[in-house]
């Protein structure tokens, strides 16, 4: 870290808060206290910032928890048919190990488990789905967090607008006003040359 302090070419920035010289795309984290290169976003489920270096590490944990989920899912409903469903003699059979008690109860655990598997299989691959679009429009979280924010902004400011001239807003223009936003500031913030944040000064400064 002590070169990178002293390359004013590839870290012209620094710090306010916590004084560490960064680059543009960097973005200092309230929850950490730090700066992160590449701010993507800053996860409560690792309590951790997601940024350039651990991207790609978040993206495995979020595809091999979706697959896992997967997987569980099927074997507590592979597992749930063989016991319950099947012919009887195979049930017949399971009674001969298993007292009805301890069947009965891990009959139960299975499909506990289905259920709160299947919760976590939606979330995580909704997640999935996000970053795999993120990744597709080429934007990282954070800025599309801010573009969200924007749009949020434009609806109500076209919705007071129409209030005051004693108008009303269509839900059709309204959306479109949200969308307008986000894609302008989508595309500001991409082609913006200075640093994502307004804690940062050009070093030396």
């Amino acid at each position: 870290m002590d070169n990178y302090e002293w390359d004013g070419d590839i870290y012209p920035y620094e710090c306010e808060v916590c004084e560490s010289r960064v680059t543009k795309t960097a973005k200092h984290c309230r929850v950490c206290n730090r700066c992160v290169d590449d701010f993507d976003h800053h996860c409560p489920y690792i309590n951790n910032c997601v940024g350039g270096t651990n991207y790609g590490y978040f993206i495995k944990l979020v595809m091999s928890t979706m697959f896992l989920t997967w997987m569980h899912m099927g074997t507590s409903i592979y597992l749930i048919i063989h016991f319950s469903w099947e012919s009887s003699h195979v049930t017949a059979s399971h009674m001969t190990v298993f007292s009805k008690t301890i069947f009965d109860q891990v009959s139960i655990v299975l499909y506990v488990s289905l259920g709160f598997n299947f919760l976590i299989s939606v979330f995580v691959t909704c997640l999935m789905v996000y970053h795999a679009y993120l990744w597709k429009k080429g934007i990282s979280t954070w800025v599309y967090i801010q573009a969200q924010r924007e749009g949020q902004k434009a609806e109500k400011e076209a919705a007071d607008t129409a209030s005051e001239s004693g108008q009303s807003v269509s839900r059709r223009d309204s959306v479109a006003a949200n969308r307008k936003a986000m894609s302008e500031s989508i595309d500001k913030r991409m082609s913006f040359k200075g640093p994502n944040s307004t804690l940062y000064k050009v070093a030396g400064d």
